[in-house]
């Protein structure tokens, strides 16, 4: 054949498939009993288009724009197809599709609904489908090079490598709906050597309760999983490498370079949910606009670093998003940190640091834990202990957008100080601040974090 192209449409689905070249080898007598069964097929450059056929009461949802063309079909189609053909007697048996050795190679091109997968290489593999039963496909397999990966007409991933061979469970199409498919989906499949053109997409994915925000860079990605059995869950591991990237924390600019590597111990791709193993953020080369002696815009003298690894952890991709792990982390130095958290934009656009902040001192080589969660546009960080070169703090916090709530005990030397941040305003505590703080504590009875030892530095003043 050359030229191919087959389009259909039914209830809730119109599709097309087109075929530059290829040669099918089928057999005549299933035929009769309508099976169309093929033991060999070979071509070059594949196209699948797939997309949900809409009504007149759904013409206009916004997703639609994003559907693809498909040649001679309407969407909603005029007029309809069950208007002009006479209903089919359900009770009859329907066609079954039954391919098996197939292989295609050239320019791919799949198309889903919004999301579109294009490249050069290998697809293929077998298919086992009965018309209005169960869809079963014992091998599939793609290699692409030079892959993209396409969402709302928008680049997510280009100059992709895809590896993947995965068997597809029997499932019947029109019981199982959107994400639910992954729980069918078994084998390994593998996303690497891409390049996210716009990091942004990636700040899409974060949870809206995130202090962080991407404003624009490229970087690198890699994505791998392998999902053995139907009882398993996906494992796998991901990495993201930027190198020059703008960002935002707690509203200040900063750019810099980061990387994000993550196991994933088992994920549900149809939930959307995801139990992590050890994840790790770098932030490196981070220049921040830092608030000057007379609250202007001061140059950064070093640049500063931070390391922040989830020992363990559960993200779940709703939206917005959750977020719950054990957190470690270590920083250069406390300069960089307190600013974020206690600078303050006033009613003329102004940012301004409190005169009392601007005595604490800068602390160097920080380690430190604590308990992230990111919930209901919120980020919470509890049990906070950070240590120092005699220096000890204590702390739980909670951000919305940029206002910081919560309440910190620092020490530093022979002096300490308790901090309470409300409403935008903050409240000095210099009278027995640590047992303020502990009080605090008990008071809310959430939180397990363990004050420092006292043998390690001096003792409480106050």
């Amino acid at each position: 054949v050359e030229g191919l192209r087959i389009r259909g449409q039914s209830k809730g689905k119109q599709w097309q498939c087109r075929l530059s070249e290829g040669d099918i080898r089928f057999s005549l007598l299933p035929l009769a009993s309508k099976t169309f069964r093929v033991r060999r097929a070979r071509g070059g450059d594949f196209e699948f288009r797939l997309r949900s056929r809409l009504t007149e009461e759904t013409r206009d949802l916004p997703a639609a724009q994003f559907f693809p063309d498909i040649e001679g079909f309407s969407n909603p189609p005029d007029p309809a197809p069950e208007d002009i053909y006479p209903p089919k007697d359900k009770t009859k048996k329907g066609w079954h599709i039954d391919l098996a050795d197939v292989r295609f190679r050239g320019a791919v091109d799949l198309w889903f609904g919004r999301l579109r997968i294009a490249g050069t290489g290998l697809v293929g593999g077998d298919v086992d489908y009965q018309i209005r039963g169960d869809l079963h496909l014992p091998e599939t397999v793609f290699d692409l090079d030079n892959g993209s990966l396409t969402f709302d007409n928008r680049t997510m991933v280009e100059d992709l490598g895809i590896d993947a061979d995965i068997i597809v469970t029997p499932f019947r199409p029109k019981e199982v709906k959107g994400t639910a498919i992954f729980n069918h989906v078994l084998g390994s499949w593998k996303l690497e050597n891409g390049t996210i053109p716009d990091l942004r997409i990636v700040d899409d994915m974060l949870p809206a309760s995130s202090a962080l925000e991407l404003r624009s860079g490229t970087a690198s990605f890699h994505w791998a999983f392998d999902k053995p059995s139907v009882e398993a869950g996906s494992s796998g591991d991901m990495s993201i490498v930027a190198t020059g990237a703008d960002m935002a924390a707690g509203g200040r600019e900063m750019s810099g370079d980061f990387s994000l590597h993550s196991q994933l111990v088992r994920s549900s791709l149809a939930e959307g949910s995801w139990q992590l193993g050890e994840t790790t953020l770098s932030l490196d080369n981070i220049l921040i606009d830092l608030v000057g002696d007379d609250d202007s815009t001061d140059e950064q003298e070093e640049p500063w670093w931070a390391r922040a690894t989830l020992k363990a952890g559960n993200l779940e991709l709703d939206d917005p998003g959750t977020l719950s792990a054990q957190l470690a982390f270590s920083m250069k130095n406390t300069d960089p940190l307190l600013e974020l958290f206690l600078a303050k934009t006033d009613e003329e656009g102004r940012t301004k640091i409190p005169r009392w902040a601007k005595l604490l001192p800068d602390i160097q080589d920080l380690e430190g834990s604590a308990t992230l969660r990111m919930d209901e546009g919120a980020t919470i960080v509890d049990d906070i202990v950070i240590d120092g070169e005699k220096f000890d703090l204590m702390a739980r916090l909670k951000a919305v957008g940029k206002e910081v709530d919560g309440q910190l005990y620092v020490r530093y030397k022979g002096l300490d100080l308790g901090l309470e941040l409300r409403d935008g305003k903050s409240d000095l505590k210099v009278l027995r601040p640590k047992k303020w703080f502990l009080e605090q504590l008990e008071l809310d009875g959430s939180t397990t974090i363990q004050p420092p030892d006292e043998g390690s530095n001096q003792a409480e003043s106050g």
